[in-house]
């Protein structure tokens, strides 16, 4: 496959990956912050986690030898007889238990999402978003990300002049890393705060030396 196709086929998320939640635009490690002591409610607590640790992969394993069974399905009914052990041992009230399991669940979406990106993100793109992030307030001109980061990609890898720069850009945009400005007449971009998670979410990766430009 041509590198410039890599996201060429996926100038944007799939809809699966989307969801509200993702506007909290924060890694899964950090998610609950003073600034926002409301996800106090949503995020599962280390007694929480251990509980459904504990019983997840043993109610799991009682059926990994059952070929007739989806394997979704498998997950789903060990997932509710977790949940169902998890309310009687933590004395959960259904509302906050609901609460629970809906952070549970945007962090996995939010999860799935970044790893999706990261698979299809291109190196200096990466390194863009660190410009950027390290310019927060302010916005970096286009013409400068162009010469900088775009040409340099190109001279690096001839194959990526066919992939224009509006796309290289548009990639970004589309799965909310960034945003387009226009300041005193000059047009430029922002990072976002899913871009900035996107980086904390990507810093123990040990192959991103190796990532493609």
């Amino acid at each position: 496959m041509d590198i410039q196709n890599i996201q060429k086929q996926n100038p944007e998320p799939p809809p699966a990956l989307i969801s509200e939640n993702l506007a909290v635009g924060v890694p899964i490690k950090s998610a609950v912050s003073s600034k926002e002591p409301e996800l106090q409610n949503y995020i599962l607590n280390e007694r929480e986690i251990q509980i459904i640790r504990g019983v997840f992969p043993n109610s799991l394993k009682e059926k990994l030898l059952d070929y007739n069974s989806n394997p979704l399905l498998i997950w789903i009914q060990s997932f509710e007889k977790v949940i169902a052990e998890a309310k009687v041992k933590l004395n959960l009230e259904e509302s906050y238990l609901q609460k629970k399991l809906i952070g549970y669940s945007a962090s996995i979406d939010m999860a799935l999402f970044y790893e999706k990106l990261y698979s299809l993100i291109f190196g200096s793109q990466i390194n863009l978003l660190h410009y950027l992030r390290a310019s927060i307030p302010y916005g970096v001109e286009k013409e400068f990300i162009r010469k900088r980061y775009y040409d340099e990609a190109v001279k690096k890898y001839p194959n990526l002049k066919t992939y224009l720069f509006e796309s290289y850009m548009n990639f970004l945009e589309s799965w909310f890393l960034i945003i387009k400005i226009i300041e005193e007449g000059n047009e430029g971009y922002k990072i976002t705060n899913i871009g900035v998670a996107f980086l904390d979410y990507t810093s123990s990766k040990i192959d991103i030396g190796s990532k493609l430009n």
